[in-house]
C-alpha cells in the first residue's frame, strides 16, 4: 500500500489552504495593505496572494527568500531557473529548485507583486531577535519577512504591513551558534 506524495507547493489544495491565511488576516486586520510571505516553491505565496487579491486587488504581496537559494526570485524576474547558484542557507525550508511545470510558476505573477532577497546574516539577526525579544523559536524560512523589515528592505511607515512568521524547526546547534554570535 503506497502513500501518495503531496507536494508542499505544487498542489492546488495545498495552495488553497495557504489562501486561508490571507482570508483570516484580512478579516482580522481590515487595514492591512501589504503582506510579506516566505517564498520557496511558491505554494504559500501563491495561495496567500491569490486569496488576498481576490478580496482586495490593491493589496501588495511581496515574497521574501534568502539570496543563498534564489530559484523563485530568478524565475519571477527572468522566467528561468537556469544557472542559479545555491549556497548553504538557514532557510532550508525555502531552499532548492522548483520542479518544472509547477503550477505555482504559472500563477506567481497573478499572486505576487515582487520578490526580494535577504542575506543569511539578516535571517540570523531576525531569528535571534525573535528568540531574545519575543521568546519564539523560529526557523530561518519563517523569519525571512522580519529579516527584510529589520534590514530596511521594506517600508512599514506607508501602510499596515504584516509578515508571516512560522515554523520552529531550527536545528538546536544552528540556533545556539546564532545566539552565541549575535
Amino acid at each position: 500500500m503506497g502513500i501518495p506524495f503531496i507536494s508542499p507547493y505544487n498542489d492546488q489544495e495545498v495552495i488553497a489552504g495557504a489562501g486561508t491565511i490571507a482570508l483570516e488576516w484580512l478579516d482580522q486586520v481590515p487595514a492591512l495593505g501589504r503582506i510579506l510571505v516566505p517564498a520557496g516553491g511558491g505554494g504559500l505565496i501563491t495561495g496567500v496572494g491569490l486569496a488576498a487579491k481576490a478580496i482586495r486587488p490593491e493589496i501588495e504581496i511581496i515574497g521574501v527568500l534568502s539570496e543563498a537559494s534564489p530559484y523563485l526570485y530568478h524565475h519571477f524576474y527572468t522566467g528561468t531557473m537556469e544557472n542559479v547558484v545555491e549556497l548553504p542557507t538557514l532557510t532550508d525550508g525555502l531552499a532548492g529548485a522548483i520542479e518544472p511545470g509547477s503550477i505555482t510558476l504559472d500563477w506567481l505573477h497573478q499572486a505576487c507583486d515582487s520578490i526580494i532577497q535577504v542575506t543569511e546574516s539578516e535571517v540570523g539577526a531576525a531569528i535571534t531577535y525573535l528568540f531574545r525579544e519575543m521568546g519564539e523559536t523560529v526557523e530561518g524560512s519563517g523569519a525571512v519577512g522580519l529579516a527584510a523589515v529589520m534590514a530596511g528592505k521594506i517600508r512599514t511607515d506607508d501602510c499596515v504591513t504584516g509578515t508571516i512568521v512560522s515554523g520552529g524547526n531550527i536545528d538546536v546547534n544552528k540556533l545556539d551558534s546564532l545566539l552565541a554570535r549575535l
